[in-house]
Order: C-alpha cells, then structure tokens, then sequence
C-alpha cells in the first residue's frame, strides 16, 4: 500500500511475510535459484516443493493425505465433474494453469487410490460461462473420481504411488499467478547447513523427512536441520 497524506503511519505487508522461516541464521545457508511452475498464486516462505521431471521446474510438493482438498494443499486441483472410465477429467479454468501438455499426472481420490495417468496430451480451457478446462491424458480414471469422493489431480513428482515427493524448502514468499496471466516466478530454495522451524513449513508430512533422507535431513523436536 502507497501512503498518502501527512499522517504518521505504519503500513503492514502480508503477515506470512514476517514468519521466522530460519531458526539458523539465514546468511549461512546454502541455495539453490529455482523456477517455479505458474498458475499456484501465492506460495509461502517455508512451502515444501517437489521437482517436476518434465519440465525440471518446482511446484508444491503434495503430501499423500488430506483433510481438506480445497485449502490445504496448492499442489492438487479438485475435479468439478465426475470422472467416469475416460482418459480426461474436468477441473476449473484457473486450475487448469498449473499443469503443462507433456507433464506426467497423477490423481487420487479419498486418501485411498493412487493413479499415474500419463502424460498430459492436451488441455482445452472453456472461455464460456462453464469456467472449465478439460485435461487429457493417458491412463484412464474410473468411476470412482467423483466430485463427492474429492477427486483431484497433481504433477507426478515420483515415480511409484503416492506419486509424490518432496526436495527441497522454499527460501522465501512468491507469487507464481493465477489463470491465463500466470507466469511463474524465479525464486531460491533452501538446501543446506540451516535448522528451520518445522511449525512454519507449508505441506511437511512424515515423509518429507525420508524422502530427503537422512544424509540431507533430520527433525530433532521442533527444528528440521538441513546438513
């Protein structure tokens, strides 16, 4: 916000923006520059990502279990009509954005079944009143990804079920964008030689940790130390 006027005054940013990621001091970490994939709005500082083989960019990494599809995780997009026994699947226009012809994709549905789908081999976004993108891909859904079971759909970041894993920890707050005007962003995540608060990391589950492994990180208490 851009003050105006002759008042005194102190003007507040986003709050995430003033969460201590680093118990460590942060001058003494080491970094990697990423590029994170458009289309997942704002991410915070602490947010675990994942690597798309693909396309070699970072997204939010998914962890296998939810409570609630739509707020937790950035990482999956809900789908807004049944699925049925097809080769495609129905999610909102903006979600549509945080997928790429030739991605691999995986779906799920109730915390239960993992599917590979594929490869992404079109996207085909409504501009009409349905507000809908139809994603296509390789390896059918069944009739059992239904709007009431929370289906949804996510980048295939591993190569065996849940089809996800974590990498590395997002260094600090960005904004990747939304629908058509997505652009990604340029960014660093964190690698090593710091202890982070484990209370501020975004989407971190009991298999961050072997997933990194434990030549690259432990959890001791309330700190995750990156070596």
């Amino acid at each position: 916000m851009v003050p105006y006027g002759d008042i005194p005054q102190f003007n507040r940013g986003v709050e995430s923006e003033y969460k201590r990621l680093f118990y460590s001091e942060r001058s003494i970490a080491l970094f990697l520059q990423k590029t994170f994939h458009a289309g997942y709005g704002s991410v915070p500082a602490g947010q675990i990502v994942a690597v798309d083989s693909v396309t070699g960019k970072i997204v939010p990494y998914v962890p296998a279990t939810y409570s609630n599809l739509v707020s937790q995780q950035k990482g999956r997009a809900a789908l807004i009509v049944d699925g049925g026994v097809n080769t495609y699947c129905y999610v909102t226009n903006d979600n549509s954005y945080k997928f790429t012809v030739g991605q691999s994709l995986a779906a799920t549905y109730s915390n239960s079944t993992y599917l590979d789908c594929g490869a992404i081999t079109a996207i085909t976004r409504d501009s009409g009143a349905t507000g809908r993108a139809k994603i296509e891909f390789t390896n059918a859904i069944d009739a059992n990804y239904t709007v009431a079971n929370e289906a949804n759909i996510y980048v295939l970041t591993d190569s065996s079920s849940p089809y996800t894993k974590a990498k590395y920890v997002l260094d600090k707050s960005i904004d990747t964008g939304t629908g058509e005007n997505a652009a990604g962003a340029l960014t660093s995540v964190v690698i090593a030689n710091a202890v982070l608060y484990i209370g501020l990391l975004t989407d971190y589950d009991s298999a961050v940790l072997s997933d990194l492994g434990t030549t690259v990180a432990i959890a001791d208490g309330q700190y995750l130390i990156l070596r």
